[in-house]
């Protein structure tokens, strides 16, 4: 790659960044402008496999989600997961994370059914990469669990959300906000089921 070659790619991590940043301030709108200028000369610069695409579409398309443009989202997560399997092969974290990304977006689509499938291949992928008791494990298990209780499948979630705690619990001490999170969650499936006195504990 030639000096003026990399010039643009500078501009496209830089636009990428001030993305990030916005969509972290909650400033979605300027996140998009943001995003948007940096695709459209990606388009330009990258080959349509390269591995650079890869954060920026992931990123873009989280961004999607949070404004609830999740058509878009998910055809750039679609494009990412492609360019991820073909280039770093099935089992990847990478590979992982994008599947853990589009099962929370048909979890936020409220398309639980279309989630579930999504959500299991990101624990596969990461408890063979990672063994059973790691956070990123535990992270994508507790994904899978609030799509079961979509499912309202709760005699599943449950057993789920309580190894996420044990992991949680273990890894990082009680006093975490996963752990916070997850204790709410299974207070929920306790209540569903009218276990009610077990859910005032949890909550």
């Amino acid at each position: 790659m030639n000096a003026g070659a990399k010039e643009p790619r500078q501009i496209i991590l830089a636009l990428a960044r001030h993305a990030n940043v916005c969509r972290e301030r909650g400033a979605y709108a300027r996140a998009a402008r943001f995003f948007s200028r940096a695709f459209a000369l990606a388009e330009q610069v990258f080959a349509d496999d390269e591995l650079s695409w890869l954060p920026l579409l992931n990123n873009f398309a989280v961004l999607g989600k949070y404004i609830g443009r999740f058509d878009e989202a998910e055809m750039m997560y679609r494009r990412a997961l492609r360019i991820a399997e073909n280039r770093l092969g099935e089992r990847h974290a990478i590979v992982a994370t994008i599947y853990h990304n589009l099962g929370g977006l048909e979890h936020a689509r409220g398309n639980y059914a279309a989630g579930e499938p999504l959500a299991r291949r990101a624990v596969e992928i990461r408890r063979a990469l990672l063994g059973e008791a790691h956070l990123d494990v535990a992270a994508d298990m507790a994904a899978l669990a609030a799509i079961l209780d979509g499912l309202g499948r709760y005699d599943e979630s449950e057993p789920i959300y309580n190894r996420v705690l044990e992991i949680f619990e273990r890894e990082v001490g009680p006093e975490n906000y996963e752990i916070a999170i997850n204790l709410n969650n299974l207070a929920a499936v306790y209540a569903a089921q009218g276990k009610l006195e077990a859910a005032e504990r949890l909550y």
